[in-house]
């Protein structure tokens, strides 16, 4: 496998990421989800203050696609 330079932040998010997450391909489809949204869950952090967001969706050349203006 080829290396590639990463930013050390996201070497730090893949690290942590490896470390609390139980994800396995030897549990079922349900384990696995909880397993992925508590995950997910570690990870989120609300906006900044200030900052809002409008979801929208436009018509690509192959279906909807969804997008996010921040």
């Amino acid at each position: 496998m080829r290396k590639f330079d990463l930013d050390p932040e996201i070497i730090a998010f893949i690290e942590s990421y490896v470390e609390i997450s139980n994800l396995s391909t030897t549990t079922s489809i349900a384990r696995q989800r909880i397993d992925y949204e508590a995950t997910v869950k570690h990870f989120y952090h609300p906006h900044p203050p200030g900052l809002s967001t409008r979801d929208d969706r436009v018509e690509g050349r192959h279906g909807m696609i969804s997008l996010r203006h921040c």
